[in-house]
């Protein structure tokens, strides 16, 4: 059978510049990865203006990040991120990002709040408690609804898990590059 796709513009016009507002004139730089609120708003990990935002009404607005790379933690436009990529949400409306540049997980709650979950900003690698975790170059997550997260660790060739504490373990993977099936302990990724 033949299906027919129609694909539409949903927000963004196609410039690189900042800019929030409608829709039709927000703009993006490399947009990564979204997720969807239980309110119906979406989230953007905004890779290349650093930054996080959400869709709301047809609008687009920041919720965190001042727009260049850096790491901060804060409210607002005082956090920064750098290349954040992966996002999800729980079912409280917290968010969860994928700082790949900052090697850290990191939250940001319903008011902007911007924290580490996980990691300590180095790149490497590091099952353990929130401040000694260490991730190299986290690329796409899943939140659950309790505040659980699941981590596509690229550059480790892992599958890691935070829990809401915090605190990270492998789920998957040897470290090694490959592409072998088999339990978690031989599972290789490339």
């Amino acid at each position: 059978a033949l299906y027919s796709v129609v694909v539409t513009t949903a927000c963004g016009n196609g410039y690189g510049n900042f800019g929030d507002g409608a829709c039709a004139s927000a703009r993006f730089r490399y947009p990564k990865h979204t997720a969807r609120g239980a309110d119906g708003s979406y989230y953007v990990a905004d890779t290349g203006f650093h930054r996080i935002r959400r869709i709301k009404d047809a609008a687009v607005q920041t919720l965190a990040g001042q727009g260049s790379a850096g790491y901060v933690n804060g409210i607002g436009s005082v956090a920064r991120f750098h290349s954040p990529t992966g996002i999800g949400v729980d079912a409280q409306g917290a968010l969860y990002v994928s700082d790949t540049g900052n090697h850290t997980i990191r939250k940001v709650s319903k008011t902007g709040l911007v924290s580490a979950l996980s990691g300590d900003g180095q790149g490497g690698f590091a099952d353990g408690p929130t401040n000694l975790a260490r991730f190299n170059s986290p690329s796409d997550l899943y939140a659950t609804a309790a505040g659980q997260v699941f981590v596509l660790d690229a550059n480790n060739r892992r599958v890691r898990f935070v829990a809401a504490d915090g605190s990270a373990s492998t789920v998957a993977g040897t470290g090694s590059s490959g592409q072998a099936d088999g339990a978690v302990s031989v599972a290789t990724f490339r």
